[in-house]
């Protein structure tokens, strides 16, 4: 065989090897748009045939691992496909999902079935049957769903005249499949490393290390011609540690670093350093003293801050709220409204993946409705300009901008995504912390607060229940009036209702900060990011934390004992 001939063997070779991998990685998809096909048919001369149908795949690599004092606790790696089908009958004006005053839920419960478990081998046999099975359950609820929407709706008096689904032009996408290369055994040494820095502290009554490393492949396909296949990477590494404190109470301490990739997080130095700054904080924050109940003004970090606007903004301007009676809707009807101080902007843009040198967890090509995701800008100069959109319409506005978010499994409802607080006068960290204790002076106090970290945040938007909200800060400090050291305290939760809150925000910083982080919600647990800079605050309240006593009847740990 003479080379040109070699040489055309081997490029055959190469394309047969390409297709062939090819059609393994576009398996899922072929077998989605089969089984689309064949409910279209199966379904065109049924009477209450689906108007649109949509499946959803997501095929879900999950490497966790978990490391305490040196050892490793658990190191797991999982595979899982999960199947969704999507099924509406009547017509885009009026559908099963149509909720109504006597059903405020049949929107969430009703279209969507419960997640199905897809084999993980490329068997069109195991496959096409569970999805099947999956759509024969879900037509059924839907069809019962519709049968009794028809006969509400019929003895409703007042009809809304929104449509329950929007339509919206079709999309194709694809992105080519992620190879991971992830070295368990790297990874479990380096956590050990970690979490052997606190073995020798007896005031630290546990130290975990946990790596979350998620690679999902999201497929989505419909009826209205739409095509998606997309990726999502997430890296989680958190640092947790349980402080003894002088007083036996034990206090949380956590430490967050995130990523896209194992790559994007620091080197093991870095880590580790880090690993040794928590500590030493741990160390002073056991024999910090309580903070008491507090009425005045403060300043939220960046990171402080940002989870402040996600927790108490953010989930006043998802759309889907407005169409809830039990909801309390607190910005309906307000849009061209000042409702934030007027050098206030903020907008949600999940087109964007990086800020500066941070990955942005909020961001996404499509949402799971198969819409585009696009830039919103929500508030400018103060006033109120849009919200947040999936297919639901509501009373002002008919189409999606892109926010249709869900876990698998989980109705789609409109959600956050990568969230930009900027504003149109900023001033430094040493200006915000002079201007904080002029307000102290005008108002008699020997001090502010400055909420430094947070772990997690809480509001409530229920007509049922008051309007309120709830941060939990992991290090707050003092700064006092008289130019004195600024003090560690600890037990101390911010509180509060979200109008008065924002009408005392009178000062921004200039040093934004990314916050990444996952949100529960309606439709479960979606990645979202917010990018806000450190703001000061003329008047907050805060409420002891519920003490948590050391209930270990151990007087030394047992490692310790020489």
């Amino acid at each position: 065989m003479n080379k040109l001939t070699k040489n055309k063997t081997l490029i055959i070779i190469v394309l047969l090897f390409k297709i062939a991998n090819c059609y393994s990685q576009d398996f899922i998809i072929n077998c989605l748009k089969d089984e689309l096909k064949f409910q279209t048919e199966r379904f065109k001369d049924s009477l209450n045939k689906p108007y649109f149908i949509q499946f959803n795949v997501e095929d879900e690599n999950n490497y966790n691992i978990k490391s305490s004092f040196g050892s490793i606790i658990s190191s797991e790696c999982t595979h899982l496909r999960y199947f969704t089908p999507e099924l509406r009958i009547g017509s885009y004006k009026l559908d099963n999902t149509h909720k109504d005053d006597a059903n405020q839920y049949r929107r969430f419960i009703s279209g969507r079935q419960t997640q199905q478990v897809l084999t993980i081998e490329d068997s069109v046999y195991q496959i096409s049957k569970s999805i099947r099975q999956s759509i024969d359950d879900s037509y059924k609820n839907a069809l019962e769903s519709f049968k009794q929407m028809n006969k509400s709706y019929n003895k409703q008096s007042n009809v809304s005249n929104k449509n329950d689904f929007t339509k919206e032009s079709p999309n194709e996408y694809y992105e080519n499949p992620v190879t991971l290369n992830f070295n368990k055994s790297e990874w479990e040494n380096k956590l050990k490393e970690i979490t052997d820095l606190f073995k020798n502290e007896k005031n630290i009554d546990d130290a975990k290390a946990v790596l979350k490393y998620t690679y999902s492949r999201n497929y989505i396909i419909n009826t209205e011609g739409s095509s998606i296949v997309q990726n999502s990477l997430n890296v989680q590494l958190i640092y947790m540690l349980s402080v003894k404190c002088t007083d036996n109470n034990l206090v949380p301490l956590i430490k967050t670093f995130n990523a896209f990739t194992l790559e994007g997080l620091p080197n093991i130095e870095e880590l580790k350093k880090q690993a040794i700054e928590l500590k030493n904080l741990a160390l002073q924050l056991k024999d910090a003293p309580y903070a008491e109940p507090y009425s005045g003004p403060c300043i939220l970090s960046s990171s402080a801050s940002g989870v402040f606007f996600h927790e108490i903004f953010g989930h006043r301007i998802e759309g889907h709220r407005l169409n809830s009676i039990t909801d309390a809707q607190t910005f309906k009807n307000k849009i061209g409204e000042t409702i934030l101080p007027k050098f206030l902007n903020i907008s949600f843009d999940p087109t964007v993946k990086k800020y500066k040198d941070n990955d942005l967890f909020g961001y996404y090509q499509y949402d799971d409705q198969a819409v585009k995701s696009k830039n919103v800008n929500i508030v400018k100069d103060g006033k109120l300009m849009n919200f947040l959109l999936c297919r639901t319409p509501i009373d002002s506005i008919n189409n999606s901008n892109g926010h249709g978010r869900c876990s698998i499994g989980m109705p789609v409802v409109s959600r956050q995504s990568n969230m930009f607080v900027t504003s149109s006068k900023t001033c430094t960290d040493i200006e915000l912390k002079e201007k904080l204790r002029k307000i102290c002076k005008k108002q008699n106090l020997k001090y502010g607060l400055f909420f430094k970290d947070v772990s997690s945040g809480f509001t409530n938007t229920s007509v049922y229940t008051p309007n309120v909200f709830s941060i939990i800060p992991t290090v707050v400090y003092k700064i006092y009036v008289d130019g004195r050291s600024d003090e560690l305290v600890k037990g101390v939760s911010l509180i509060g209702t979200p109008l008065t809150m924002f009408s005392e925000i009178t000062n921004v910083g200039d040093n934004p900060a990314v916050f990444n982080g996952y949100c529960g919600a309606e439709s479960g647990q979606v990645p979202v990011s917010t990018i806000a800079p450190s703001i000061l605050v003329t008047k907050i309240e805060t409420q002891k934390m519920q003490e948590v006593k050391n209930t270990n009847k151990q007087i030394v740990r047992p490692d310790l004992i020489k």
